[in-house]
């Protein structure tokens, strides 16, 4: 025999082949079941699964919003797959501490030489409600009967709940304080919803002056945030600045209480113009807080003169408005004798007429009364005191007073020392003159013898 020489049956070779095509046919992906909607809170994992079928087996890739997930972003991604069967992937891709900027559409992509196939699921996620808009503690300032509003903006998903209440959680009872209607609008990030609402004041009155609360919440959790509205009010004095008198050289001391939200600021004015206050040795003002909306102030004038009289003017200022009240200062003043000069001389010739004045200065006005040396009053009818001339004399309310001794038809028994007698509430004084009744010249003329 020759050498073996193998025989092919080209028939049975094409029954084969025919019977391997039948067999693996190429298949496009199929995915099943579909990729599911996930939600999720913010901060939890999230994982889309995707299992696909075809022939060659598909190669399966994830897209976020139509592009390729970073699946080199360990920190943020990881995708695993299984080979379930010769024609069958499944892959996961998970999602870490998902945010806000996670949320949107996951597609899966199966692919073989075939064809591919696709298939999504939204990601949402939940996020916490936080507050935007006051501050804590914020401060509002409203004036007494005005109208205002404080909004509360509040941040998250689902959209949460907005509600203005009292501090202790209460709902609101003033008809003068109510929440406003919800203002809803997308903040741009993901599914997180902005959502406002107003505190609304109406004719606002002291009594609303308080902690005010925000409180916002959805089904992830809830918080607040608390403010303090202020209802400021114009200055008002009371009592009035009273009216003071006192004795030369002693203490005055005028005070001035105010309330008013803020606690009014005082200053002091005399006669329209500031007091000094850096004058210490003339002027001293101490300022006691009484409680947080009323300050008391004390203006003192020390050793007090004529040119210390006029009025002096509380002014009670804050950023609502200004209260003023006035108080009158008098000086009693000591009187003094301007003229005559003590021990004065006056001559006066026999049996004719004439006057001597006594001018004195003081407040209250003084009496000036003429009398004789000895301080009884004149009973000679030729020497009276005369009717009083008064003015000012331009210094605070010190008054001048004139008296004149009339002296008519003297004679020579007039001769002799005489008082002006001045006095008022403070003090009294005396000034003595001397009067000189001349003898009339007469001439005898003798005839001749």
């Amino acid at each position: 025999m020759g050498p073996f020489k193998p025989i092919f049956n080209r028939l049975y070779l094409q029954k084969v082949f025919a019977y391997e095509s039948e067999t693996l046919p190429d298949v496009p992906p199929a995915i099943s079941p579909e990729v599911m909607d996930q939600t999720e809170n913010e901060g939890d994992t999230a994982s889309f699964t995707c299992q696909a079928t075809g022939e060659p087996v598909p190669t399966i890739s994830w897209y976020f919003n139509d592009v390729p997930v970073d699946v080199t972003n360990t920190t943020k991604y990881t995708v695993s797959v299984t080979s379930l069967n010769v024609t069958t992937n499944s892959s996961t891709l998970t999602i870490m501490s998902v945010q806000s900027s996670d949320v949107g559409t996951y597609t899966c992509n199966a692919t073989n030489v075939v064809s591919s196939g696709t298939s999504s699921g939204v990601l949402t996620v939940n996020v916490s409600p936080n507050i935007v808009v006051p501050v804590e503690g914020q401060e509002f300032n409203i004036t007494e009967e005005s109208d205002g509003s404080i909004t509360c903006t509040a941040t998250g998903y689902p959209p949460p709940t907005v509600v203005w209440q009292n501090s202790d959680g209460s709902s609101l009872s003033n008809m003068r304080l109510v929440s406003g209607s919800e203002v809803m609008s997308p903040t741009g990030v993901g599914n997180v919803t902005s959502v406002s609402v107003g505190l609304m004041v109406t004719g606002a009155m002291r009594v609303d002056t308080g902690m005010y609360t925000c409180s916002v919440s959805n089904i992830v959790n809830s918080t607040t945030r608390n403010i303090n509205i202020t209802v400021q009010f114009p200055p008002a004095i009371s009592p009035e600045v009273m009216d003071q008198t006192q004795n030369e050289t002693d203490t005055a001391s005028f005070t001035c209480q105010a309330t008013g939200e803020p606690v009014p600021t005082i200053s002091w004015y005399f006669n329209d113009v500031p007091v000094d206050v850096t004058n210490t040795t003339k002027y001293t003002v101490s300022v006691t807080s009484l409680n947080v909306t009323t300050n008391s102030s004390t203006l003192t004038i020390m050793s007090v003169q004529s040119s210390d009289v006029g009025t002096y003017t509380c002014n009670a200022t804050n950023v609502v408005s200004s209260d003023t009240t006035s108080g009158v200062l008098t000086v009693n003043v000591s009187p003094n004798i301007v003229v005559p000069v003590e021990g004065q001389e006056f001559n006066i010739t026999e049996e004719s007429d004439g006057s001597i004045t006594c001018t004195a200065t003081g407040y209250p006005p003084p009496t000036v009364v003429w009398q004789n040396s000895d301080g009884s009053s004149l009973s000679n009818m030729r020497l009276v005191s005369g009717s009083e001339v008064m003015s000012s004399t331009g210094v605070g309310n010190v008054t001048s007073v004139s008296v004149g001794l009339m002296v008519t038809g003297a004679m020579r028994v007039d001769t002799g020392m005489y008082t002006c007698s001045v006095s008022n509430i403070v003090n009294s004084a005396a000034r003595n003159i001397n009067i000189t009744v001349q003898c009339k010249l007469i001439i005898i003329v003798y005839g001749c013898p």
